[in-house]
């Protein structure tokens, strides 16, 4: 299991929720196909997303058109969880903030927890502001 480095991943705030959003095209959620399930197991201070058949949590799917590009419809997966379980462990924030977060990714695994004050230092250190939508794009 290793940390993707140069991916960084928020929770996001909305309607009084922590909201985590992951698409395919940018993390890459290899094992989480369209339409497959998902468990996630909400521990103290991190969340294990798991791919899993009999999972309760379906995987999105985003469909992109055929274009002058890409001739056949593609599809990505989505996995996203806005629940208040993700207060306990990510805080709370106003509505439209969102909050750093560290994670590892494997095969059909994710594991997601509070980034530590070293890594938002280092962060902040970076030329990138992840707040900024544009510069955001551009980290990826």
């Amino acid at each position: 299991m290793s940390t993707v480095p140069g991916k960084p991943m928020k929770i996001h705030t909305q309607k009084g929720k922590r909201r985590l959003w992951l698409e395919e095209q940018r993390y890459g959620l290899d094992g989480f196909a369209p339409g497959s399930s998902f468990s996630v197991t909400y521990n103290d201070d991190s969340i294990v997303i798991e791919s899993d058949p009999e999972g309760s949590n379906k995987v999105f799917t985003r469909v992109k058109k055929p274009s002058k590009q890409f001739t056949e419809e593609r599809r990505f997966a989505i996995i996203s969880l806005h629940n208040s379980k993700l207060k306990a462990i990510f805080g709370d924030t106003e509505n439209g903030v969102d909050t750093p977060v560290s994670y590892t990714m494997e095969k059909g695994r994710l594991e997601i927890w509070p980034s530590s004050d070293a890594e938002l230092a280092v962060r902040k250190h970076d030329s990138f502001d992840y707040s900024n939508e544009e510069s955001y794009a551009e980290a990826a």
